[in-house]
């Protein structure tokens, strides 16, 4: 999706009026809807269809190109897809078309969310970048006209993402990831103008950084804390869900509440910099305190949490291996039971083997 945003750019860009590089954008697209399905060509065509909008005066409407672009990303799905039909006719299609529809219309498996999900998600899964973008936000007279595109369609962009995943009504974590690149490009920019000294009132950026460097800092502390006395804290827990999640087995060291503590210190240490306009220096504390804040924390706390959170259920897939029985979660949707047991289609309760098993019997 992203390669075909690029392909986008660049046939704004390049002055050869016959240039075809809406062609390479849906030869991209297409080969996204194979990997994403039919977002793999909304989201960069909504991009195209804005942009174009934003550059009417100087490019005026490309319907023709914008067109060819939809055609060609079709058709390049289409090989496979006509390949898929022709082998095993209509079913795989139908069941594609209404899975894509049950993604957009209901909290498919109960992932679901309120609108403001993946704006959250990306605030503080890519701090402290996602608190330098806006800074970019405003036009800057001084760049080349080239370099104001690109940053215009990769707000655009990165936009499109959040408000059309916002509006899916399943909501999953990863589902805003297309947004890493344009937001980190957007606060690398920001970066970039604050180190030659074209950017000067940033206190929204510094009061900012802080609150949510120290409120991460302070939750990773607390979920350490929690895990390291959680025989004290069974007690006053009244869900017994969360009770029991809480009682599988976990090895905590003891210095992992640090962890949290370590970011908080080169947040503010950060921000410190910020303030005495030493940027280059902030941006190594601020980007390396959470580089090694995560080199920390997947190995002494990721593994702990991962066994309140699944542990139970994997270690009893991990017991069925070899076993002559059928594997399913129930309630939630996983492929943990697939993959720690490993069973194969046939032998698994969602797959056509059961299917076929029951048509036997009846």
């Amino acid at each position: 999706m992203f390669i075909s945003v690029w392909y986008i750019y660049r046939s704004f860009e390049v002055s050869d009026k016959k240039n075809f590089f809406f062609v390479h954008a849906g030869i991209f697209a297409g080969l996204a809807i194979l990997v994403k399905g039919p977002v793999g060509l909304l989201l960069p065509g909504l991009t195209y269809i804005i942009f174009n909008i934003f550059r009417f005066r100087t490019s005026g409407v490309k319907i023709v190109q914008m067109l060819l672009f939809g055609i060609v990303s079709i058709l390049t799905a289409g090989i496979w897809f006509g390949v898929e039909f022709l082998t095993n006719g209509p079913v795989f299609l139908e069941a594609f078309f209404k899975y894509q529809v049950r993604l957009l219309t209901t909290g498919d498996a109960g992932f679901s969310g309120p609108f403001y999900y993946h704006f959250l998600v990306v605030l503080i899964g890519c701090f402290p970048a996602s608190l330098f973008i806006f800074q970019s936000f405003k036009k800057d007279k001084s760049d080349k006209p080239e370099h104001e595109d690109f940053r215009l369609i990769m707000m655009i962009l990165m936009f499109v993402v959040l408000i059309i995943f916002s509006i899916v009504k399943t909501k999953i974590v990863h589902y805003s990831s297309m947004t890493y690149y344009p937001l980190t490009f957007l606060a690398a920019l920001t970066a970039y103008k604050l180190i030659n000294g074209k950017i000067e009132k940033i206190r929204f950026i510094k009061y900012s950084t802080a609150i949510v460097g120290v409120f991460i800092g302070l939750l990773l502390s607390a979920l350490a804390l929690i895990g390291i006395f959680k025989e004290d804290i069974i007690p006053y827990v009244q869900d017994e869900f969360v009770r029991a999640n809480l009682m599988a087995d976990s090895v905590w060291i003891g210095i992992e509440p640090l962890i949290g503590g370590l970011l908080i210190f080169l947040t503010i240490y950060g921000v410190y910099l910020l303030n005495k306009k030493r940027h280059f220096n902030a941006f190594v504390a601020l980007y390396g305190g959470t580089a090694l804040t995560l080199s920390l924390m997947l190995p002494l706390m990721l593994p702990q949490i991962e066994n309140y959170v699944q542990g139970a259920p994997v270690e009893f897939y991990k017991s069925l291996k070899g076993k002559d029985v059928y594997v399913k979660s129930v309630g939630f949707r996983s492929y943990a039971d697939i993959y720690y047991s490993e069973k194969k289609k046939v032998n698994s309760a969602s797959g056509i083997g059961i299917q076929h098993k029951i048509s036997k019997i009846s």
